[in-house]
């Protein structure tokens, strides 16, 4: 027997197609329409035409009068959706800072070896 993800996301994120455009819509303050979430995805229509339709179906989704699709505010599994991908992009960010910030100090420590030479240089002449 299969066992349920205890947020209840294994199904919703069950393929690449419904990942990546749950993706783009959780970091958009509106919805975008069916061709500009091919793009958005770089994949193709079909797999988006397929992904947005099983997410409507389950309500994850909404779609509006103007055709953009957009997370459903009313959802509580894309409220979790919403939160996990929020929490994704910070976690990045943080991981980024981290990186910048330690490069940052070895190229102080390199700067200050090189200027120590080339202090070095200036005092012979």
């Amino acid at each position: 027997m299969a066992r349920s993800h205890p947020l209840g996301l294994s199904s919703i994120l069950s393929s690449e197609a419904r990942f990546l455009v749950l993706q783009v819509l959780a970091s958009l303050p509106s919805g975008l329409k069916l061709r500009e979430l091919e793009r958005a995805t770089e994949l193709g229509i079909r797999s988006v035409q397929v992904a947005t339709e099983g997410l409507l179906a389950e309500q994850v989704l909404s779609k509006n009068h103007l055709g953009l699709f957009q997370l459903n505010q009313k959802s509580a599994q894309a409220n979790k959706v919403k939160k996990m991908f929020n929490f994704l992009r910070d976690e990045e960010i943080r991981e980024g800072a981290q990186i910048l910030s330690k490069r940052a100090k070895q190229i102080v420590r390199l700067s200050e070896e090189v200027a120590q030479f080339v202090n070095k240089g200036r005092a012979g002449l």
